[in-house]
């Protein structure tokens, strides 16, 4: 969620301070507020025929409801901006219990209040479309994300997230064809969070797709594989890829260790040499880690009777690193 709904994080961390100004004198007690949410939410109150059509997603609430509240003892005493806080604050309350078909009952009242005064609508929608998400109303989600307001790429991100969760991804590449705020970012954390759970086949998906954070994924991938003794896959991933940071060295080494410990000894000097490429690009503290990877060569070329070779990375080694392989 951006800074952009401050409101939302004041009104679920902080909601005394927006209560106590509708518990005043002129405004409702807690007791009439909850009445008024009970009489609202009420399908017997309400009207409503379930046989009906539902209305339409950016429509305003039915214009009975404030009409109905005006009935109860201090609420016809509040002023317009009371008015709209307190369906504020009851849609954030809702929202934070995770209460998602009343609060979106409280922020379409919002919506209809609101009108023509702008009255945080930016942040009221992108909490509709939020509330959507979590009730699994795509499409419903995906006009209000593809209309034009402010926080209408948080609600893309959210539903990228909830389809790839959910493995439709044809909805979640229509959605990933567009570029928007948060959408790599998004992706990013998504293909770490399904190396974690080894769906190695969501990560695949989510790789799939160019965005700035892959080559992290690609390492953390071919990490996790390597750990699951999934060599040949690790070894296909890191192939593949064409940048590659310390992440993705540390795996590479990882490799050549073991295919030397396995007698792979060409397995094991083509990802040891890829290693140490990487490392001594990568200078400063990582130096150590550079010489750990000759002090490798050393040996695999000892083991393949490559004197010469294995004597020339020998030399290179500085005091103490010789036969540290860790």
């Amino acid at each position: 969620m951006t800074s952009d709904m401050n409101w939302l994080l004041q009104a679920s961390g902080g909601g005394s301070q927006v209560r106590s100004q509708l518990d005043s004198d002129d405004g409702l007690s807690e007791q009439t507020r909850l009445r008024v949410e009970e009489w609202i939410l009420d399908p017997g109150n309400s009207g409503h025929n379930e046989d009906e059509p539902q209305p339409d997603v950016l429509s305003p609430a039915p214009d009975n409801i404030d009409d109905r509240a005006e009935k109860l003892p201090g609420y016809a005493k509040l002023d317009f901006d009371e008015r709209l806080r307190h369906w504020r604050e009851s849609a954030v309350l809702k929202f934070n219990s995770g209460q998602y078909d009343q609060a979106e009952a409280f922020l379409q009242m919002l919506l209809k209040l609101s009108e023509g005064v702008n009255f945080h609508k930016d942040e009221t929608l992108e909490l509709l479309g939020m509330v959507y998400c979590r009730l699994g109303r795509w499409d419903e989600a995906e006009k209000i994300a593809h209309a034009q307001f402010k926080g209408s790429d948080n609600v893309k991100a959210l539903l990228i997230a909830s389809y790839s969760r959910l493995h439709e991804w044809d909805r979640a590449g229509r959605l990933l064809s567009q570029q928007f705020h948060g959408r790599d970012e998004t992706l990013e954390i998504l293909g770490l969070e399904f190396c974690q759970q080894g769906v190695w086949d969501d990560v695949n998906k989510i790789l799939g797709t160019s965005f700035e954070g892959r080559g992290k994924v690609v390492e953390i991938l071919a990490n996790a594989l390597f750990k699951h003794g999934k060599w040949e896959e690790a070894q296909n991933v890191l192939r593949e890829s064409e940048v590659v940071g310390k992440t993705g060295s540390d795996t590479m080494y990882s490799l050549a260790k073991t295919f030397y410990d396995r007698k792979d000894l060409k397995r094991a000097e083509h990802w040891c040499q890829q290693a140490a490429i990487r490392r001594k690009a990568l200078v400063e503290e990582k130096y150590v880690l550079f010489y750990l990877c000759v002090d490798l060569l050393a040996r695999i070329y000892t083991a393949q009777a490559l004197s010469v070779a294995a004597h020339a990375y020998m030399d290179i080694l500085p005091d103490g690193i010789q036969g540290m392989i860790l």
